[in-house]
């Protein structure tokens, strides 16, 4: 029907889960300076230790768009519920201030 609009707050909870799992695996410390000493050749070592530490930045923004997402997904699914809180209690006080029996 083009008139209704639902929304389902239980599956914005488990997106923002998800993205939370997700969150957690891509801030797992995959550091480069966790390598066996020589395992690398020193240019090669220099180059992943730059690399790491620019990629550092990005990292942080990243974390900030994930913790934004989550926190917008969770916050949704509560003022939805409170919009269908509300909504059911309106319904039940005219059904109520029309005479009808009440519907449980």
């Amino acid at each position: 029907m083009a008139d209704r609009i639902s929304a389902d707050p239980a599956a914005i909870d488990a997106f923002a889960d998800r993205l939370t799992t997700l969150r957690a695996g891509f801030n797992d410390d995959t550091s480069c300076r966790n390598l066996p000493a020589g395992w690398l050749a020193p240019s090669a070592g220099n180059a992943l230790a730059d690399f790491e530490l620019k990629w550092s930045f990005g990292e942080a923004s990243i974390d900030s768009y994930f913790n934004a997402l989550i926190t917008m997904c969770r916050t949704s699914a509560d003022r939805l519920r409170t919009v269908d809180a509300d909504l059911a209690e309106q319904a039940r006080g005219a059904h109520h201030s029309f005479g009808g029996r009440p519907e449980l």
